[in-house]
């Protein structure tokens, strides 16, 4: 059996980024209402169709 670890920055998933930004703003028992939240259905969807999500940085 072979195994792979990879790791991946917050800011390279747009979702877990997401999520963690509304976590810290909300400080909540850790639950989003994902059929309100515009934002998190469309990173959804198009991580669901494999579109990547390309973040610039400032300069």
């Amino acid at each position: 059996m072979d195994a792979s670890i990879q790791h991946v920055y917050r800011e390279g998933n747009s979702t877990a980024d997401l999520l963690s930004k509304l976590g810290m703003k909300y400080k909540g028992n850790g639950a989003v209402n994902h059929r309100t939240c515009r934002t998190l259905i469309q990173l959804l969807v198009a991580d669901g169709h494999n579109i990547p999500n390309i973040r610039y940085g400032s300069n």
